[in-house]
C-alpha cells in the first residue's frame, strides 16, 4: 500500500495543489484507515463502514467522520482514475444532515469592529495587524490565501485584490476603509519590515513571509486585546463575512463566487446560520410568534 499512498501524496501536491492543512488531514485520515487493520487486498466498502463505525464509537464528531469520508473518497477516486485500482471506489458520500452539524461560530458586526480596532496602530506591528484583519473581513479569503498574497495581487487604485490559481481567477473588491488601512501598511510599515526583497504582501517582524502559525498568533493576540469572549480564529472572520453578506441581501450564488466555492451547496451552511439567527429573533420579537406560558 505504500506505493499507492506515495502516488496519492504526489497527486495532492502536484495536481490538486491542496493547502498544507488539507494535505495533512487527507494523509492522516488515509493512513489511519489503512493502519486500522492489515489489508491483504484493497479494502472493501464494508471495511470503510466498519472504520467509520469505529470512529463514531470512539466519540468522534460527525464533522470528523465526514472529513475522513471525504479523504477516503478522494484517495480511492484518485486510484480509480489513475488505473491503479480498477474496481469501483468502495465508498460513497455520507448522508449527514446539515442540522446535525455544528454550525461555525460567527461574530456580530459590533464584535468585528472591536476586533478591527484592537491593534495598536502607533506601531509597525499594529499597522500590519490591522491591515491583515481588514483584508480578511473585507474579502472573506481563506487564511492560506492571505499568507500567499503578493504585492502584485493588490490594486489600491481600483480597490481590489486578485487571487489566481490553476483553476480560476477571483477579483475581490474591498471597502474604502480596508483599502486605506492596507495602503497605510504597504507605504508606512511593510517597507520597514522587509529586508530581503520578499514579494509576500504580509511579512512577519523579521521581514520574511508570514506563516499560517504566525497568522493564528496575530488573530489570537488581537482577539484577547479586543475583550471578545468568543474563541476567534482566521476562519471565523471568513464565516462572519459570508453571513453578514447574506444578512444584507447578497444572493447565495454571489457568495459562492466571492468565497471561491465550486458548488453553490457549499453556501448552505451560511444560509442555515442566517435562517437560525433570524428565526430566533422572529420568535422572540414578533407579537404573534410569542408563546404564552
Amino acid at each position: 500500500m505504500e506505493f499507492y499512498v506515495n502516488e496519492f501524496k504526489n497527486h495532492l501536491i502536484n495536481e490538486k495543489k491542496v493547502s498544507d492543512n488539507t494535505f495533512s488531514n487527507y494523509l492522516r485520515d488515509v493512513l489511519s484507515f489503512l493502519s486500522f487493520k492489515n489489508y491483504d487486498s484493497f479494502p472493501s466498502g464494508k471495511d470503510v463502514e466498519v472504520f467509520e463505525d469505529f470512529l463514531i464509537a470512539k466519540g468522534k464528531s460527525k464533522s470528523t467522520v465526514s472529513r475522513v469520508n471525504a479523504s477516503l473518497r478522494c484517495y480511492f477516486s484518485f486510484l480509480n482514475k489513475s488505473n491503479l485500482y480498477t474496481e469501483k471506489p468502495p465508498i460513497k458520500t455520507l448522508s449527514v444532515k446539515l442540522e446535525d452539524k455544528q454550525l461555525p461560530e460567527i461574530l456580530t458586526v459590533m464584535e468585528v469592529e472591536k476586533l478591527l480596532n484592537a491593534p495598536d496602530t502607533t506601531t509597525y506591528k499594529g499597522i500590519r495587524d490591522r491591515a491583515i484583519l481588514e483584508v480578511l473581513y473585507a474579502t472573506g479569503i481563506k487564511p492560506t490565501e492571505l499568507i500567499e498574497l503578493k504585492l502584485s495581487n493588490v490594486n489600491i487604485k481600483l480597490n481590489y485584490i486578485k487571487l489566481t490559481n490553476d483553476k480560476k481567477e477571483r477579483i475581490l473588491p474591498m471597502y474604502d476603509e480596508a483599502v486605506e488601512v492596507l495602503n497605510d501598511y504597504i507605504k508606512n510599515a511593510r517597507n520597514f519590515l522587509s529586508e530581503d526583497n520578499c514579494d509576500a504582501l504580509f511579512l512577519n517582524m523579521n521581514g520574511s513571509a508570514l506563516t499560517r502559525q504566525g497568522l493564528w498568533k496575530i488573530i489570537k493576540q488581537n482577539a484577547d486585546n479586543s475583550g471578545i469572549k468568543k474563541e476567534i480564529t482566521p476562519n471565523i472572520l471568513r464565516h462572519s463575512f459570508a453571513v453578514h453578506l447574506m444578512e444584507n441581501g447578497a444572493a447565495p450564488n454571489d457568495v459562492k463566487e466571492i468565497m471561491g466555492f465550486n458548488d453553490i451547496s457549499s453556501t448552505k451552511i451560511y444560509s442555515q446560520i442566517f435562517k437560525t439567527k433570524y428565526a430566533k429573533n422572529y420568535n422572540r420579537f414578533h407579537p404573534l410568534a410569542k408563546k404564552i406560558t
